[in-house]
């Protein structure tokens, strides 16, 4: 992955390939994703689609990493939403 997702505002759904592209979560405001391949280091696993009009805050990996390393209690609440997913 090549960064973490914050939603600011609108809503998103989420699409997983190995379920033949079917919409398995829709996430708004406060929702978040791209976590779990920063975390894991590994190929997204999910397609992320706008369905309104969406603003997201886009944090890149090495700036992930970092508050990561700064704030480890962050990482800990990350990990838990990634496992729950």
């Amino acid at each position: 992955g090549d960064g973490f997702y914050l939603i600011a505002e609108g809503q998103v759904r989420v699409t997983l390939r190995e379920k033949n592209d079917q919409e398995v979560a829709r996430l708004g405001q406060g929702g978040i994703f791209g976590e779990l391949a920063v975390l894991s280091d590994k190929p997204r696993s999910a397609s992320v689609w706008a369905s309104a009009d969406t603003t997201l805050l886009f944090f890149p990996k090495p700036e992930f990493a970092h508050l990561m390393n700064r704030y480890p209690h962050l990482r800990e609440a990350l990990s838990g939403v990634a496992q729950t997913r």
